[in-house]
């Protein structure tokens, strides 16, 4: 889909109430005459909240959303994983793009209105927002990194853009894939999203994945995250090195090299441990045995996936399968009032 000069774009406003402690989540949906999906709310902790959107869109839409008068002080840290926006708060003069695969950090004190064009049919992205009180509490305990680390803080408006990690990416899939119920799931929730901070602020940190990448030409840094961004998608469908090598434009020597340089691991080691966390998923789903979940994550020998499954996950896949949590979850309230108007 889409967006050509001139092309009319429906305006819906969407607002919502925060989640709270009590609420823990609130959803909104897409109208069914534009598409279908919705946006998602989780309470995590005092402090933070984590925004889930997945959806399809059948036309140009522009969403604008309106923050609560108490959370005009916006800021947060989004993670595309699919599709293509532009984003315009009120409180800049031009909007920015987001793309897949990008990680965005953002500081937009004083917003009175944001605006999201979207330019691709699919979305789905994370966000998670920080309330000012909660990043007080991190720059009281660690102010020389709040201070020089998180670039414009405190100085007006601010984005900055960077990749989605593997890393990253790992712990988005496991929220996304969570299968617990009531407070073990909201547990769960928490500590993934505090793992993706701190994944994001180290991002910060270093500037790169990994310190080995100056050694590096930018054109061989991209070739090595589109393979990683490869397996972290689809890991079961990776035959092997060779080929996974030639379909980013490199020799299997020179990305055995460069991927270790950037990530600090082998590619090896890093498909290895995609499978095992896609295998978890499929466990938890529950409409796989054992079996079919060993060779749907490309394992050809049963035992050995008994094996390394244990070794990376502490328990054997059936008794991971047996677990006593149930395999489908809705917690969410859906709150078909908020949205507000089309115009």
């Amino acid at each position: 889909m889409m967006i050509r000069k001139g092309m009319l774009v429906k305006t819906i406003d969407l607002a919502a109430s925060s989640p709270t402690k009590t609420t823990h989540n609130n959803r909104i949906p897409i109208p069914s005459a534009i598409g279908k999906g919705g946006i998602e709310m989780f309470f995590v902790k005092p402090g933070i909240h984590l925004s889930v959107a997945d959806y399809r869109l059948d036309e140009p839409v522009r969403f604008r959303y309106i923050p609560q008068p108490d959370t005009q002080d916006v800021l947060g840290i989004g993670f595309c994983l699919s599709g293509h926006s532009e984003s315009h708060p009120a409180c800049l003069k031009k909007p920015f793009p987001v793309k897949a695969g990008q990680s965005v950090f953002f500081s937009f004190p004083g917003m009175i209105e944001f605006m999201e064009t979207i330019k691709s049919r699919r979305m789905l992205s994370l966000t998670v927002i920080i309330e000012p009180a909660f990043l007080d509490s991190l720059a009281a305990d660690y102010p020389e990194f709040i201070s020089e680390k998180l670039p414009g803080l405190g100085e007006g408006p601010c984005h900055c853009s960077d990749e989605v990690t593997p890393a990253m990416q790992s712990v988005i899939n496991q929220i996304l894939s969570c299968s617990f119920r009531g407070v073990i799931r909201r547990l769960f929730i928490e500590g993934k999203v505090m793992e993706l901070l701190a994944y994001k602020m180290d991002q910060c940190r270093t500037g790169s994945p990994h310190l080995g990448t100056a050694s590096l030409k930018p054109d061989d840094i991209g070739r090595v995250r589109q393979a990683a961004r490869l397996m972290a998608c689809d890991p079961e469908h990776v035959k092997n090195l060779s080929s996974l090598a030639r379909s980013v434009g490199m020799c299997r020597t020179k990305l055995h090299r460069c991927f270790g340089l950037v990530y600090g691991i082998s590619p090896f080691e890093y498909l290895h441990r995609q499978r095992l966390e896609t295998a978890m998923s499929l466990l938890q789903q529950g409409r796989m045995n054992v079996t079919e979940v060993a060779y749907a994550v490309g394992y050809s020998s049963l035992s050995h996936f008994a094996k390394t499954f244990k070794h990376h996950v502490g328990v054997s896949p059936n008794k991971y399968l047996k677990s006593p949590f149930p395999n489908q979850i809705n917690d969410c309230v859906i709150e078909k009032d908020k949205i507000v108007s089309l115009t």
